[in-house]
């Protein structure tokens, strides 16, 4: 067997990681209650690259994953995370790490 046949091949894994980045992008989005324009307004991203993102039709930069997750509250490695759910039941944001481990779920 091929050793190349026995792996995914990157692309494939980069067309999955961009999917998952504008996914939770946009349920994060959603979750603070914003619509496209208004996250372009705060993050200054103009609202086809948005489009594009939250599509995973495109490469996102660190720069803009750290900015977008600043202006939804939540942590930039979480919008990189599969496994990343952006509300529970009362609508505040979590994440699939401890409470503790968040800086976004810090009580003020």
């Amino acid at each position: 067997m091929n050793a190349q046949n026995s792996q995914p091949s990157v692309p494939n894994e980069l067309s999955a990681l961009r999917a998952v980045v504008g996914r939770n992008i946009k349920a994060a989005r959603e979750n603070a209650g914003l619509d496209e324009q208004d996250l372009c307004h705060l993050t200054g991203i103009s609202h086809l690259y948005l489009h594009e993102i939250e599509n995973g039709t495109c490469n996102i930069l660190l720069n803009d994953i750290a900015n977008i997750s600043a202006v939804l509250g939540v942590a930039p490695d979480d919008l990189v995370n599969p496994r990343f759910r952006p509300a529970d039941n009362d609508g505040s944001v979590v994440s699939s790490r401890l409470p503790a481990e968040n800086p976004s779920l810090k009580k003020t």
